[in-house]
């Protein structure tokens, strides 16, 4: 039953998100920004478009349409104008790539990981790879699927999830090629060791993307998705809440022929649900609040239902024009990635998927609640005042 402080605290997220809208609507009024949803997205100093199409630099870096290389020091986030902040250069630099196999290109091409790995018996190889996949330097993909899975404290709920996703994979479709990413978020658990055995012990093409700390899952998924090799991306979460069968869905809902396209699991149909309707008043009232805010700061998305559904599918071209610009690093990341995808004008479906609570969720309902809104003020305020490009 929730106490007087949880419905206190509920209204006082509510007075924050007022002050913070305030400081928007301020910003707007001084003309720091044109609009509040830009046509596309705009890098200062990057040229217009050209109609003759991707310059032959561009193509030689290997980023995507129009984007120039990046200056020295540029690694993670923000803009392609400038250099990112050292914490976030040391933070990606720190990140590690870890297989149980050598990399297939040669020896030399990896090294023992640089922090112990709780719980991995010294006996088990693990090999750090000094030249991790980059989805902004390869443009061309080299399996037909990528799945990534953030995980944080993950070791008990991991297994089944990746049994689920494996005996699909690997029996629906046996001819296409796929890869698995663990991104671990800075867990204390042995959520790295049981991944790496559990790939050992099936024979999976699994990777584990380490982060030198926790930092939140949209930083989760961007760096899993950052190393990803597939021709698409699908991004699904660790505790195995959505069908993983229903991934046939998404890849149907595609639009045939579209080179940049996302589709979004989805829960809405489960609203009206026995399971939901039955669930506390606060936590009701926490998620209508949240689609009201959700539906008066992201217009382009009001026509989705579920944003937050934990099952998203983008083609790479998708990934390599959304991704690496990504800023959020809390909950709320899929709105910013949606958004982009939005301005960037690219076909959004959203498809209903099989889903069901799962016990063990690392979701505080009230404070990571009121983290939500506050973080979906604040970036629609950052991009309507041009700081984020």
């Amino acid at each position: 039953m929730p106490s007087t402080s949880d419905y206190l605290l509920a209204v006082g997220s509510l007075a924050v998100v007022a002050a913070l809208l305030a400081v928007g609507l301020r910003c707007l009024a001084t003309g720091a920004a044109a609009s509040l949803i830009p046509a596309r997205i705009r890098v200062p100093g990057m040229p217009e478009p050209s109609a003759a199409g991707p310059s032959k630099a561009s193509l030689a870096y290997g980023g995507a349409v129009n984007s120039p290389p990046p200056p020295a020091g540029r690694t993670l986030g923000g803009s392609p104008s400038r250099a990112v902040a050292p914490a976030v250069a040391e933070f990606d630099a720190a990140t590690e790539y870890l297989t149980s196999a050598r990399p297939a290109r040669s020896v030399s091409d990896s090294v023992l990981p640089s922090r112990p790995i709780p719980h991995l018996p010294e006996t088990e190889p693990v090999h750090a790879w000094l030249r991790a996949p980059s989805l902004e330097r390869d443009a061309v993909a080299e399996v037909d699927l990528t799945v990534v899975v953030p995980a944080f404290n993950e070791e008990a709920r991991l297994p089944e999830m990746l049994d689920e996703a494996f005996t699909y994979l690997s029996t629906s479709s046996p001819q296409k090629t796929y890869e698995i990413l663990v991104v671990d978020d800075g867990s204390r658990d042995a959520t790295v060791a049981t991944a790496l055995a559990w790939s050992r012990r099936v024979h999976a093409p699994l990777a584990v993307v380490r982060h030198p700390r926790n930092a939140g899952k949209g930083a989760a998924v961007r760096s899993g998705m950052l190393r990803a090799r597939g021709s698409r991306v699908l991004f699904a979460d660790a505790d195995g809440a959505t069908r993983f069968a229903d991934l046939a869905k998404l890849e149907a809902a595609l639009p045939l022929g579209a080179t940049e396209a996302v589709v979004v699991g989805s829960r809405a149909h489960l609203v009206t649900s026995e399971a939901v309707v039955k669930r506390s008043k606060l936590r009701n009232l926490l998620m209508y609040g949240f689609h009201w805010v959700l539906w008066l700061l992201a217009g382009p998305l009001r026509a989705i239902g579920d944003t937050q559904c934990g099952f998203k599918l983008l083609t790479r071209s998708a990934a390599r024009r959304v991704v690496p610009g990504l800023h959020v690093r809390g909950w709320i990341f899929d709105i910013e990635l949606l958004l982009r995808a939005r301005w960037a004008g690219m076909p959004i479906a959203e498809v209903a998927v099989s889903w069901h609570e799962v016990s063990g969720s690392k979701v505080n309902l009230v404070q990571d609640s009121v983290r939500m809104l506050r973080d979906l003020v604040w970036l629609r305020i950052m991009y309507a005042c041009g700081v984020w490009a």
